[in-house]
């Protein structure tokens, strides 16, 4: 058996395979510190649109913080989230999506490489 180009079919699924891979380590290199160095609080959804949600939560100095979220959310919902305490509006709700996401991104990704020189 010998290994053959990345041509044409093969390079487009190798190409997504990687980008799997890389959208995985980013998003799981954001969650882990945003986990790790940010702040947990519950905030309440106050707006549903077709894009998302806004969500509103406090700080600790009092101040009301909204910040526009991808899930489509019920109004009046409350939700846990954490963000970062220099910069509040990096935020990220805490759901299972969110913990396990990156690790699904990851093992598509890892799996889907190796078709590139199966095809």
């Amino acid at each position: 058996m010998s290994l053959h180009p990345l041509t044409g079919t093969n390079a487009l699924v190798f190409a997504l395979g990687l980008g799997l891979v890389l959208a995985g380590a980013h998003l799981l290199l954001h969650s882990s510190q945003l986990r790790r160095r940010g702040r947990h609080t519950w905030g309440t959804v106050t707006d549903a649109t077709p894009a998302g949600s806004q969500v509103t939560f406090q700080i600790p100095d009092g101040a009301t913080v909204t910040v526009a979220s991808r899930y489509r959310l019920a109004p009046g919902r409350a939700v846990p989230l954490y963000y970062a305490p220099e910069q509040p509006a990096d935020f990220a709700i805490d759901s299972p999506l969110y913990r396990w996401g990156p690790y699904f991104l990851l093992a598509l990704g890892l799996g889907i490489i190796p078709l590139a020189w199966l095809l």
